[in-house]
């Protein structure tokens, strides 16, 4: 991870992201130093085109004696008498003007097409290496900080990679301004750039750590601010019953006033330098004035040279605030590129995000061989499991809250991976080589049932489009699921929304639908973690028994209600980590006190 408080790593992020970037995004973007020095040559043209058109219109007579020297120009320009001179002059100084000004525009859009065109592959390209992690991945990320990241962190990142384009940009600009200043007068040049540049250069250096402390407050409470809002809305229920709406208020307007309190410090530091600089620059050029009109210079000889030098003050002011300016956005969204910078390191998770349609032979067994598994290589979750689950069998897992149940259908899904131990699909062992053709062959319902804010359909059929949705097939499986009639009752049918989060339906819905996208999806193996907990029993058992009708079928469920699990062919017991016993429904009454205690509690 990079170490944001190395001063030699300090533009080490920017680099990591700039490397994140596609070989066609940064061919762009070195493509761009020649449309800079373009465009640095348009403008140093544009400003010494000021002299002659100056002079031709305050003392065309010089014009016309400097021409004389030139045949080949004078006849050109067709320039005979002092009345000639002005419209010929009139004329370059505007067409260089306006060329100027055409490659200013096309430098800016470049610059920033080009910028945000990257900045769009990096968010889709760390969208995809994010969501191809494996499930540990997100039971240990805190998924505010995801979310944060991909949605303002990543853009201010991007942002500061155009910042800095931004200062080379405007870098090379002032090198050519200077090179034409110099011609005109070494001395004053000199002076007018090291006075804004010390001068900027200074108030970079003083506020440098107002910039970093400032960035890294910004970054924490956008976190928190993502947090609180999620907590706020996902327990809304409480929020309304309990009335501690001013809870989350007052915790969402004190991290907001943090947050804005710096944003606002560090936008008021970018931006009023340029004030200042202002004040200083009409201050150095009276006094300028003031010293030449007392020597031998008269206020023809003087006008001129202050109308180059007041357009050139004119030019570098803005110059000297956008390369300042950007130094400080780079400053302010540091963390924000620490952080981006960081994820940019993750791969992708190929064993996760290759799709294919192959599967896994599954025509024996599944066996759990030694198996143990430790969250965080710390907490013991399961211990030493040795089963086997037969295929097409009905399999049953009982236990208590904590025992190990939901763990153990985890890693059968592949979604952990054992800290020891094996899991053999027909003797061959589960691993990264195999474990996407693994996943084509089950389908599930969790715990948590996850329903999108999409018509009905499109959460039965999940993943798919539009054209590729099974129409029969959805009805087939609603009616089994008795979920028809319910569907025939909505408005729109199969196309109705039904929230976020399904919360304009029951949960007993939601657990139907659920299982209607399980079944939907071709499977050898059902697994169902809790599927009908919020079923009344008339529903669940209903539901149930068209499940078990299912022929040629591995269906693995866990259930509190033994009346659930009651006619599976092998029912596994757990408590705390461990298999305890396993037999039939009758058997385990017989053999197993535990489940006797279950049977009496729970039935």
């Amino acid at each position: 991870m990079i170490n944001s408080n190395s001063f030699k790593t300090r533009y080490l992020p920017l680099y990591v992201i700039y490397s994140n970037f596609s070989a066609k995004r940064k061919t762009q973007l070195i493509l761009l130093l020649p449309i800079f020095i373009l465009q640095a040559i348009s403008e140093l043209l544009s400003l010494g085109s000021v002299i002659p058109f100056i002079t031709a219109l305050t003392n065309p007579e010089l014009i016309l004696n400097q021409i004389e020297k030139y045949i080949f120009f004078r006849d050109f320009l067709n320039i005979t008498t002092p009345e000639t001179v002005v419209l010929p002059f009139f004329i370059i100084f505007i067409t260089l003007v306006l060329f100027a000004a055409l490659f200013r525009l096309l430098s800016l859009y470049l610059l920033h097409r080009v910028t945000y065109s990257a900045g769009i592959e990096l968010s889709i390209d760390l969208f995809r290496k994010i969501i191809s992690q494996e499930y540990n991945f997100f039971i240990n990320t805190n998924t505010n900080q995801i979310i944060t990241l991909l949605t303002n962190k990543t853009p201010r990142a991007v942002n500061s990679i155009l910042c800095f384009v931004h200062i080379l940009n405007h870098l090379i600009l002032a090198i050519f301004i200077l090179f034409g200043f110099v011609f005109l007068s070494p001395l004053i040049s000199i002076m007018i750039f090291l006075t804004l540049g010390v001068a900027y250069f200074i108030i970079l250096i003083a506020a440098k750590n107002i910039f970093n402390k400032n960035s890294l407050i910004q970054s924490n409470n956008e976190n928190d601010l993502v947090q609180f809002t999620r907590e706020a809305f996902s327990g809304i229920r409480v929020i309304i019953i309990d009335k501690i709406h001013d809870y989350f208020i007052s915790k969402f307007s004190f991290t907001k006033s943090i947050h804005d309190n710096a944003l606002l410090i560090n936008n008021f530091l970018g931006h009023s330098p340029k004030i200042i600089m202002e004040s200083l620059g009409i201050v150095i050029l009276s006094s300028l004035a003031f010293y030449l009109i007392k020597t031998e210079y008269t206020f023809l000889d003087l006008v001129p040279f202050f109308v180059v030098i007041g357009l050139g003050a004119q030019k570098l002011l803005p110059i000297f605030q956008q390369v300042y300016y950007s130094f400080a956005s780079i400053e302010s969204d540091y963390e924000s590129s620490v952080q981006v910078a960081n994820f940019c390191k993750i791969n992708t998770n190929y064993a996760v995000y290759n799709q294919t349609k192959e599967i896994i032979s599954f025509k024996k067994y599944i066996e759990f061989k030694n198996v143990t598994f430790k969250y965080n290589s710390k907490i013991t979750s399961l211990k030493n499991i040795n089963t086997k689950i037969l295929c097409n069998k009905k399999i049953g897992i009982v236990g208590h809250t904590g025992s190990g149940k939901s763990t153990f259908i985890d890693l059968l899904m592949g979604l952990n991976k054992p800290t020891s131990g094996e899991i053999l699909v027909d003797g061959i062992v589960l691993n990264n080589t195999n474990i996407n053709k693994w996943h084509n062959c089950i389908s599930h319902v969790s715990q948590n049932i996850y329903i999108s804010n999409i018509p009905i359909k499109n959460n039965i059929a999940f993943g798919k489009k539009n054209n590729e949705i099974d129409s029969l097939k959805i009805d087939k499986i609603s009616k089994m699921l008795n979920l028809d009639n319910f569907i025939e009752n909505l408005k729109d049918g199969l196309h109705s929304y039904i929230g976020e989060a399904g919360n304009l339906i029951s949960g007993g819905e939601k657990q139907k639908i659920a299982l209607a996208r399980a079944l939907y999806k071709k499977f050898n193996t059902l697994i169902l973690d809790e599927a009908t907990s919020a079923m009344d029993n008339k529903s669940e058992e209903l539901i149930m028994n068209e499940i078990f009708d299912i022929q040629n079928k591995t269906i693995i469920i866990i259930a509190h209600r033994l009346t659930t699990v009651k006619n599976c062919d092998i029912i596994l017991e757990f408590e705390s980590g461990k298999i305890i016993n396993e037999g039939t429904f009758n058997e385990l009454l017989e053999k197993s006190p535990s489940f006797r205690e279950i049977a009496k509690n729970l039935k």
